[in-house]
């Protein structure tokens, strides 16, 4: 039944499809769902997490001193070890720490791991700097036959390439890790790499 142009038909009406209103309607809430969602994890990022909230800290690794990597002129055999000493400089205005484990260092040719050691708890100062040195030493007495042939043959060939990795977790921020890769016997300073402190930074 039809009265001036309007349908009076009760299951007719039950089968129209929603007005395009309603959609409208919907999207805007996600929409502003999702804005709010935003605004809280913005606002949690700024009063829970302030000290990594803005910046970045790089480290960089000074030339690294070693013995037990050559082969010697008597064939002597020591303990491979090395002295490494990192520098981490922040632009946040707030304190970089370690949680109370510190971090743990390796040094690592060819993939693999030649020394281990730890750096005790520190902290970087907001929009400060600080230096960090550490032995890093091997459980080998001695390095294995062809591992020594492969860096005499590296050193050689343009250099040994060493890599020093340091992890350390950060209460707020979980695990961090910095790596550094220079040639034995480098006379400058090099540049690392780092992840796990909001972004990945290279100086």
């Amino acid at each position: 039944m039809e009265v001036l142009g309007v349908d009076m038909d009760p299951e007719a009406a039950r089968l129209k499809p929603p007005s395009k209103r309603r959609g409208d309607q919907c999207l805007w809430l996600a929409v502003a769902v999702f804005l709010l969602g935003l605004m809280a994890f913005g606002l949690f990022q700024l009063v829970v997490d302030p000290d990594l909230g803005f910046g970045s800290a790089k480290f960089s690794m000074e030339p690294v001193s070693h013995t037990g990597i050559y082969r010697t002129d008597d064939g002597a055999a020591s303990s491979p070890a090395f002295n490494v000493t990192l520098h981490a400089r922040s632009t946040y205005t707030h304190r970089l720490c370690t949680d109370d484990r510190g971090g743990a260092v390796q040094a690592v040719y060819s993939g693999i791991t030649m020394a281990v050691g730890h750096v005790p708890p520190f902290c970087v100062e907001g929009k400060g700097s600080i230096a960090m040195t550490v032995a890093v030493l091997s459980r080998w007495p001695a390095l294995p036959a062809s591992l020594q042939e492969r860096i005499d043959h590296d050193r050689r060939n343009g250099g040994v390439v060493l890599e020093v990795d340091l992890s350390f977790a950060n209460d707020v921020k979980g695990l961090a890790r910095v790596r550094c890769r220079a040639k034995l016997d480098a006379t400058s300073t090099s540049a690392c790499k780092s992840s796990g402190l909001r972004y990945s930074y290279e100086r």
